[in-house]
């Protein structure tokens, strides 16, 4: 596996402005947070670890948005804000254990919901420069 961990952040948005979506703005600051969180976590110096968090497709979930999954563990989380980064990111980078009071239960990966790993090329966001992080500690 190239990651260690892969936070996929939701970044839909509704062309009906009355519907419940995530939001490609909601979704970019997320983002931009989870990737800030993670320098921040990792700045002192202690084992290697390779995290990766970007936008993605609709994730099927609207109504519990903004959402993002983190994989290799498949927990959803639904409800997200930026202010949410840093303890979704010390949680997972840490012990592994979820953020209990934003977890959503979604289906898992083998049943009929497509998987963000593996959804086709046009539902995937095509990374640009300095999409990724990639946190060393020694």
């Amino acid at each position: 596996m190239k990651y260690d961990k892969h936070f996929f952040v939701c970044q839909n948005e509704r062309s009906d402005p009355s519907k419940k979506s995530c939001g490609k703005e909601q979704a970019q600051m997320m983002v931009q947070a989870l990737r800030d969180s993670v320098r921040a976590i990792h700045s002192e110096p202690t084992a290697s670890i390779r995290v990766r968090a970007q936008a993605c497709a609709c994730l099927d979930a609207c109504a519990d948005g903004p959402t993002l999954v983190v994989y290799p563990e498949g927990v959803w989380y639904g409800g997200v804000q930026p202010a949410d980064a840093h303890e979704i990111v010390e949680a997972h980078l840490g012990d592994g254990s979820p953020v209990r009071r934003l977890q959503i239960h979604r289906p898992q990966a083998n049943d009929s919901m497509v998987h963000p790993i593996q959804a086709n090329d046009s539902m995937v966001h095509r990374p640009q420069a300095n999409d990724s992080i990639e946190a060393t500690k020694q």
